[in-house]
């Protein structure tokens, strides 16, 4: 389509973390974010909530926590990443 951006790479990094085998290394990855972000991404990724549920059970504005949660992915893109490539996870 005209989407510059492909949707399937955008969730791939969530993809991989949803389906991460190796808590070790998820919970090092988890470790190097801010107690709020680890809290964002838990609750999007374990807890299954919304942006908007999320919001409103940590008074938070949307827009923060939106901005927390692709900070976080990113952050854990970097980390994650090259190990997950490289054989980490099956």
């Amino acid at each position: 389509g005209s989407d510059p951006v492909d949707p399937a790479e955008r969730s791939s990094v969530e993809d991989q973390i949803a389906a991460l085998s190796d808590a070790e290394l998820l919970n090092e990855s988890l470790a190097t974010l801010s107690e709020e972000s680890a809290a964002i991404l838990r609750a999007k990724h374990i807890d299954d909530w919304t942006f908007e549920r999320i919001a409103t059970e940590r008074k938070l504005p949307l827009g923060t926590v939106k901005t927390s949660y692709y900070k976080a992915i990113e952050k854990l893109r970097t980390r994650i990443g090259p190990r997950w490539r490289n054989g980490a996870n099956p």
